[in-house]
């Protein structure tokens, strides 16, 4: 039965769909209203006869993924551009499907998206002919030649409107020996960048936050997790002991600006972590890592930059961080309590100022009194930031001997006090020798009176 007689015309009669009209698929006239609805992507022409001057209707999708990899082909070695769409009927469970050039020629006439898609900026160059699930390694994608930069191609993008064949249009190739195009047509540019691993990803979405405070706590085994608390997060406080969500989480973070931008005692964590657990512990809204590092930590550094997974990206496997603003620092005090650094250093240094501004304050006369504030002056200019505590503290134990080498005020008056009191007895004994030389006087003068 014809198109024509199937809609009622009559013979002889031409029927028109033209460019846009919507055609609903098989599943979605068998009641299933989530399926797919084709949009007419051209003007369809048909007579009685059913020989078609031309058709593709066209679905609409976005670019799921993307493999990029070079020598699948046997006979060539090539690079490929495998794609992988949204809701598209690729099989994904290694069925051979094999390549059909001429098909393909046609294609790549009507799409002409190797004229689209580029990489790194530039233009790409794509053989009329492509391939389904291509040596096993592209099961699930539609892979075709991409002359690129190869092993140098940083970046891949397909913009709107790339249209990709279906491989139902293999099945449908010919009506009466005229092609009939089944397209996926992409609504959104999209752009994949090469990671650290060689696999492909769209960029990572940052949501900017700092971090409240981070420790390091061991459990029963012994083995050690960092733990961060973000000012702003989604991790959900209702579900204890979290460590669910996507497969490899290594890979997501090894691709991140994660292992490089956590320092533990000043050393980049610098490899995979094991699994990532929220909630653990009692910690609430609060991510933790298994490291190899930290056990005895006392410092924990995380650098601005740092890109730390949201949990719709752990659950989701979404394309989403949060990145730390600005650099922070949290140390292990001696009672153990993990504190912001830079609070705990300002505490600590303000400490010693004032204790070093105190000393002794008021003790002195004016000629020590500068001496002292000279010497306090010298002692807080080396109070930096950089110093620990115990640095600070001999610091000011150095500051405090320098100072109780100057006689105070109170010195200086006992030592006065002495002299005064050793004039005045001096005085005294002088008037008693008179006394004594005056009594001998007159008792001689007496004498000699008497004789």
């Amino acid at each position: 039965m014809t198109a024509a007689t199937e809609a009622g015309v009559k013979s002889g009669s031409r029927l028109t769909i033209l460019e846009g009209a919507l055609i609903p698929s098989h599943a979605y006239l068998q009641g299933d209203e989530t399926a797919t609805i084709y949009r007419a992507g051209c003007d369809f022409v048909t007579m009685d006869s059913g020989v078609a001057y031309g058709v593709m209707a066209v679905a609409q999708t976005e670019v799921e993924s993307i493999k990029y990899v070079t020598g699948w082909d046997a006979n060539y070695n090539n690079a490929y551009l495998g794609v992988s769409l949204k809701g598209d009927d690729y099989a994904a469970d290694g069925t051979a499907q094999e390549r059909h050039p001429d098909y393909y020629s046609d294609v790549y006439t009507v799409n002409h998206f190797s004229n689209k898609i580029t990489a790194d900026g530039a233009g790409s160059v794509a053989e009329s002919y492509g391939l389904f699930n291509l040596n096993s390694k592209g099961a699930g994608y539609f892979s075709f030649v991409f002359r690129a930069a190869e092993e140098e191609t940083e970046s891949i993008t397909i913009p709107a409107g790339t249209l990709f064949p279906s491989y139902a249009m293999k099945n449908l190739f010919a009506v009466n020996g005229n092609p009939v195009y089944i397209m996926y047509e992409t609504q959104t540019d999209v752009t994949f960048y090469k990671q650290a691993d060689g696999s492909w990803a769209t960029a990572l979405v940052e949501k900017e936050t700092t971090v409240e405070s981070a420790f390091v706590e061991v459990d029963n085994a012994g083995s050690s997790f960092t733990f961060i608390k973000l000012a702003t997060n989604d991790y959900p406080t209702s579900i204890d002991n979290w460590n669910g969500g996507i497969v490899d989480i290594k890979a997501f973070l090894a691709n991140t600006n994660f292992y490089s931008k956590v320092l533990v005692d000043g050393e980049a964590l610098g490899g995979p972590a094991g699994e990532v657990l929220l909630n653990v512990w009692g910690n609430k809204g609060v991510i933790a890592f298994r490291t190899s590092k930290g056990g005895a930590a006392t410092k924990i550094t995380v650098l601005a930059g740092c890109q730390i997974p949201t949990y719709n990206a752990l659950q989701n496997g979404a394309r989403e961080v949060y990145a730390v603003k600005e650099d922070i620092s949290f140390v292990k005090t001696a009672s153990g309590e993990w504190v912001n650094e830079a609070d705990y250093v300002a505490g600590y240094l303000d400490a010693a100022k004032v204790e070093l501004d105190a000393y002794k304050a008021g003790a002195f006369r004016a000629a020590e009194e500068a001496q002292r504030a000279e010497i306090v002056a010298n002692a807080k200019a080396q109070l930096v930031e950089t110093l620990s505590e115990s640095e600070v503290q001999a610091i000011v134990a150095s500051a405090k001997t320098a100072i109780d080498a100057l006689k105070t005020a109170a010195q200086y008056a006992d030592e006065e006090l002495a002299a005064a009191k050793a004039a005045a007895n001096a005085e005294i004994e002088g008037y008693k020798a008179n006394a004594v030389y005056f009594a001998e006087q007159a008792a001689a003068k007496d004498a000699a009176i008497a004789a």
